[in-house]
């Protein structure tokens, strides 16, 4: 599994273009990134059984065949249950992932509380549509809104929303860190 390496990712990120937002430079809700209209998930939820020990990836798909996300748990990645117990070589734990709403990039994961290592965290990786403002029309909002792209997390309902050290990879894609599980979403 690559773990990404934040330091000289985020120098790289800064001279490139700024794809990087700090809790500090958030002024308020974030613009949550939209699907194009009629875009609908091929099922309500995805689940898969996490392995300690194992490689394993759950894949989140659209009705119409394509990858709306990716959440990889490396061999290492697991570390403790929701109440705190260490998870063992070879236990299993279930995760599940549901979108929230019918026309954004919002995901609840359960079980809530599961942690995962900070040297080997899991990766989600969220694939988006260009047309991220969901107007039909690709153009220069598009563009703009894709400049400042991140996931951001929501510790739980009502609290802010904030983001995380995201990396835009080709093909309309972000990817993230994932330490243990909140709320998630793609948004600008």
């Amino acid at each position: 599994m690559r773990t990404l390496s934040w330091v000289p990712v985020a120098a790289l990120l800064l001279v490139a273009c700024d794809d990087t937002t700090s809790p500090e430079d958030v002024g308020g809700a974030p613009e949550f990134a939209r699907t194009q209209a009629g875009v609908e998930m091929e099922s309500a939820e995805a689940s898969f059984w996490a392995v300690r020990g194992q490689a394993r990836t759950l894949v989140l798909r659209r009705a119409d065949g394509t990858t709306a996300l990716e959440f990889e748990v490396g061999p290492n990645s697991l570390v403790a249950r929701p109440d705190g117990s260490e998870i063992a070589a070879n236990d299993s734990i279930q995760i599940t992932v549901r979108p929230i709403g019918g026309d954004g990039y919002v995901f609840d994961f359960q079980p809530s509380g599961l942690r995962f290592s900070t040297a080997e965290p899991a990766l989600l990786r969220i694939h988006y549509d260009a047309d991220l403002n969901g107007d039909g029309l690709v153009g220069p909002v598009d563009a703009l809104l894709e400049s400042t792209l991140s996931i951001w997390i929501q510790a739980a309902p009502g609290l802010p929303w904030l983001p995380i050290p995201s990396l835009r990879l080709p093909g309309h894609v972000v990817e993230g860190e994932v330490t243990h599980f909140t709320g998630f979403a793609l948004a600008s």
